[in-house]
């Protein structure tokens, strides 16, 4: 029997934390030079960046479509969360180091 998959909905305060905590999931262990390599790419080629931005958030998104319907309005905002995310972090200032951003 096939189980009915409950609408996220970006209104419930408990799903957009899902949707957050989906973002920092996909953000933790990034390295400073994936970071700017990530920005490089930005850029230079967007459609590039989108794909490979894409490709580190699509399995903790694959975890949501379990219980979630995700449609693509979910998915932007999720782009936008991790997006944000990237930027806000200080990689500039650790581009010397190999330093590793996580997030529990």
């Amino acid at each position: 029997m096939k189980r009915m998959k409950k609408e996220l909905n970006l209104i419930i305060a408990s799903h957009m934390e899902l949707l957050q905590g989906t973002a920092f999931k996909a953000i933790s262990g990034i390295s400073v030079k994936e970071i700017l390599e990530l920005r490089n790419i930005y850029s230079n080629d967007r459609y590039e960046y989108f794909n490979r931005v894409k490709l580190k958030y699509i399995f903790p998104l694959g975890m949501l479509v379990l219980t979630f319907k995700i449609n693509t309005d979910i998915e932007k905002v999720l782009f936008q969360y991790f997006n944000h995310l990237m930027y806000g972090l200080p990689a500039e200032q650790y581009k010397d180091s190999e330093v590793t951003f996580n997030f529990s």
